[in-house]
């Protein structure tokens, strides 16, 4: 699980007037993004269905359920929350995460986006392969590198 949190603006779906800016507790842990019942009360939002879940301690509680829009990162997303008691952690959960295509960065306490990962991902798999595919001098490929002018790879 990490420890740190992400500012996000939450806003009532059908009443864009009603919004509130906050830092949540990033927490791959919970499956559902959380809000305290004095912040979904703030905001008005509705909350039409229950569902049961299971805490990290094993308990089973029944949570009422709603939607919000949820701003991370400059992009705006509806999302499912749970209604938790008041002044519990609000919580940004895994499948909101999911949604926004971010990832956890646990060193850097930080959001970061799956494609980026991916394509680190991919990078790193090519450049093994190629290192250990091929017989290259790599004392010579870096002296070729220091020795270059790095004006011309900007054309």
């Amino acid at each position: 699980m990490s420890t740190f949190t992400v500012p996000a603006t939450l806003t009532h779906p059908a009443h864009p007037d009603r919004r509130l800016t906050l830092d949540l507790f990033v927490d791959t842990g919970a499956t559902w993004t959380l809000l305290d019942a004095d912040i979904v009360t703030q905001l008005g939002l509705d909350t039409p269905r229950q569902r049961t879940v299971e805490l990290a301690s094993g308990e089973r509680v029944t949570y009422r359920v709603g939607l919000v829009l949820v701003k991370l990162n400059g992009e705006e997303w509806p999302t499912m929350f749970l209604a938790g008691p008041p002044r519990c952690q609000p919580l940004l959960g895994a499948v909101t995460l999911e949604e926004f295509g971010l990832a956890v960065d646990p060193l850097r306490k930080r959001l970061v986006s799956i494609p980026t990962l991916v394509s680190f991902a991919i990078a790193s798999a090519a450049i093994a392969f190629l290192a250990t595919r091929f017989d290259l001098d790599w004392g010579a490929t870096w002296e070729r590198i220091r020795h270059s002018d790095p004006w011309l790879y900007l054309l």
